[in-house]
């Protein structure tokens, strides 16, 4: 039997441990199992590796890396780098240098490009897919096919300052040679109309032709069967429809036709076609005295 001595023990070890509140008190954790019994979520066991201390809630685990790398910092989808078709085909507008073709000057108008260029009084127009640029060249003196004219490709360089490509004649398989140019800053407008870049009488492979200019409009008679022009003028392009007796109307007494000033303003160079299909043909002029 116990003494007073230990009754007094136990009894003070039984207070204190009413008062510290358990075990927990005295250094033994409060679910404190013997060996063997422990388990995974034990206070020893170590965190989960990349525990940043976020809640399931705090991110997204349904998305992937890749799907991540291609979102900006708010969510959204980074914008194309392709651009729209006429975004690009604006890219082609303004002016060239070529090694193999001299200087040239180009517009676009939606995905279609035009201009002209400083061989043999040359155009070109065509349309662009993307980065290239395809279409027709034509030069003096028929501006047409096989002999005058063919098709032409050009790269544009990915800063837009180059393009590389290449050309041949008529629409043949074979390539004929390459054609490469560089930007190159544009000469100022003419600070005048078209009336001061065009002369109102010349003499032309149709006899005398006169005209008349409203801004970028132009009429005119010329002496070939009474005949009669309308068009539009843009720099040294002109273009619009001629018309003949006796009916004025095509496809017998009308059709197309272009003339490209010279650059001396002295002389142009030109076609015309019955209709809007038709075969061109050679119609020139020099400025009348």
């Amino acid at each position: 039997m116990m003494g007073r001595r230990e009754i007094a023990v136990v009894c003070l070890v039984c207070i204190l441990v009413v008062l510290t509140g358990g075990c927990a008190g005295i250094g033994i954790p409060a679910d404190w199992s013997p060996a063997g019994e422990s388990d995974s979520g034990s206070v020893s066991s170590p965190p989960p590796s990349g525990d940043t201390g976020q809640t399931a809630d705090d991110s997204d685990s349904s998305s992937t890396p890749s799907e991540d790398a291609g979102q900006g910092t708010d969510g959204s989808q980074p914008a194309s780098s392709s651009g729209a078709p006429e975004v690009i085909a604006s890219a082609f507008a303004g002016c060239w240098d070529s090694p193999e073709w001299g200087w040239m000057r180009l517009e676009a108008n939606g995905t279609a490009v035009s201009g002209a260029y400083e061989y043999d009084e040359g155009r070109i127009e065509g349309v662009v897919d993307g980065f290239v640029f395809t279409g027709m060249w034509l030069e003096t003196p028929s501006y047409a096919p096989p002999d005058d004219g063919g098709e032409f490709e050009f790269v544009l360089s990915a800063d837009g300052q180059s393009f590389a490509g290449q050309w041949r004649y008529g629409s043949g398989e074979g390539w004929s040679g390459s054609w490469t140019a560089v930007r190159v800053e544009c000469e100022p407008a003419a600070p005048s109309g078209p009336a001061l870049q065009w002369a109102n009488r010349w003499d032309t492979t149709y006899g005398e032709m006169v005209l008349s200019f409203s801004g970028d409009r132009v009429t005119g008679e010329y002496e070939s069967d009474d005949g009669r022009i309308e068009g539009t003028v843009s720099g040294r392009l002109m273009t619009g429809i001629w018309a003949e007796e006796p009916s004025y109307a095509p496809p017998n007494d009308a059709g197309q036709f272009e003339f490209t000033l010279a650059e001396d303003g002295r002389s142009f160079t030109g076609r015309w076609r019955y209709g809007s299909e038709g075969s061109w043909r050679l119609w020139s002029g020099t400025l009348a005295d």
